[in-house]
């Protein structure tokens, strides 16, 4: 049905007034009546109320939870003063002039010497070492991929199946009908043999070899 059994009236504005003097029904006042707290037995609340520093509190992982139930903000247990409060509210960077600001000063705080910890005054550094990116490996892309199981081969395990899957290889494929997919291979037991060899003699590959693989993974 085009309509789907729900019939709109989109031309008479009159047709979804309603009336005032209209009297409910006593079931829908009864849905329209406003929550009453019960009274409740102040000895069981107070029980309930107390608050236990070494119990881990509920916690709901849930994005409806958080927007329409109870905060999740509430202030930690702690001896003392709450954690939460030590540290200030994260800026929120909404416009694209504050995000390169952002961006730029990560590059000047970088430049700056270090001599505390940021928040234990009395942690100093023992040594400080430059980090610095891999400049051969990072112009090439690079994507993680998790699977929910193993995927070696199920005879091979042990030292075998981390040697086996540290020579694996994932490539982008396509079927006969243009459909991509990715495709998880993993060497023969010849290749393996190969890349050994090529590893004792510190070279890349041997130009005049073939490297066999088999696809383990769709």
């Amino acid at each position: 049905e085009p309509d789907l059994g729900v019939t709109i009236d989109l031309i008479n504005p009159d047709t979804y007034r309603i009336d005032p003097n209209v009297l409910l029904d006593p079931a829908d006042e009864k849905l329209l009546e406003e929550e009453i707290q019960a009274p409740t037995s102040s000895k069981r609340s107070q029980q309930h109320a107390k608050v236990v520093p070494w119990m881990r509190k509920t916690e709901y992982i849930s994005t409806e939870f958080n927007r329409y139930g109870v905060s999740n903000e509430k202030p930690e247990v702690k001896i003392g003063v709450s954690v939460k409060q030590q540290f200030t509210e994260e800026e929120i960077y909404k416009d694209r002039d504050s995000q390169i600001a952002a961006i730029e000063k990560t590059f000047e705080d970088a430049q700056k010497s270090i001599s505390q910890h940021y928040s234990k005054p009395r942690v100093t550094p023992m040594e400080v070492m430059p980090v610095f990116p891999d400049f051969k490996m990072w112009i090439n892309p690079c994507a993680q991929v998790i699977f929910d199981s193993d995927p070696a081969p199920k005879d091979t395990s042990g030292a075998a199946a981390l040697d086996m899957m540290s020579q694996a290889m994932i490539r982008g494929m396509m079927d006969e009908e243009g459909n991509q997919f990715v495709a998880y291979f993993l060497p023969v037991d010849d290749t393996m043999r190969k890349r050994k060899r090529d590893q004792e003699e510190e070279m890349d590959y041997a130009p005049e070899d073939v490297y066999e693989y088999k696809i383990a993974r769709e």
